[in-house]
């Protein structure tokens, strides 16, 4: 399993007195957040500022080619199949909620340039199969990843 790619970001925060957040403004740079955060902070504004350091992934929103969406179909078989395995539970509600709110929009996204992107896909069923260890999930992460990194492959592969 390759890591996902990822870069820093920084992210100036305005809460409330009483911890609510209600201003999130994303930076690429330490120093933009810094300044950002110091022009902040001399307002009259009745928000407390901080800046959180996180990571955002890099996303490779290169389509899927028409064999890709064949394998497409069948790993999304393999996640309706697992759905309905973890449905007979109740007490995998959550584990439902969580994978149909990561794959509800693949179908539409994967014809969109500007929406695809398969480093989040991966990265979320990653975080899922991690979250939720009990649950017999097929692998779909790794499935995905198969399917991207194939054509990748076999494109490396052709002659000039």
């Amino acid at each position: 399993m390759k890591p996902i790619p990822t870069k820093p970001v920084w992210y100036l925060i305005g809460r409330t007195e009483d911890g609510d957040v209600k201003a999130i403004e994303r930076y690429w740079t330490a120093n933009d957040a810094a300044l950002a955060l110091k022009l902040k902070s001399s307002d009259l504004d009745e928000l407390t500022y901080s800046i959180d350091e996180s990571e955002s992934i890099i996303p490779d929103r290169t389509l899927p080619t028409d064999q890709q969406r064949v394998e497409i179909g069948q790993f999304l078989h393999r996640a309706f199949v697992v759905l309905r395995s973890i449905s007979y539970g109740r007490e995998n509600f959550k584990a439902i909620e969580k994978l149909t709110d990561i794959l509800h929009n693949f179908p539409t996204e994967m014809f969109d340039p500007d929406r695809w992107d398969w480093n989040s896909y991966i990265y979320a069923l990653r975080k899922f199969e991690e979250e939720f260890r009990e649950v017999q999930t097929a692998n779909l992460a790794a499935m995905l990843e198969g399917i991207r990194d194939n054509a990748q492959h076999i494109a490396s592969d052709r002659p000039l």
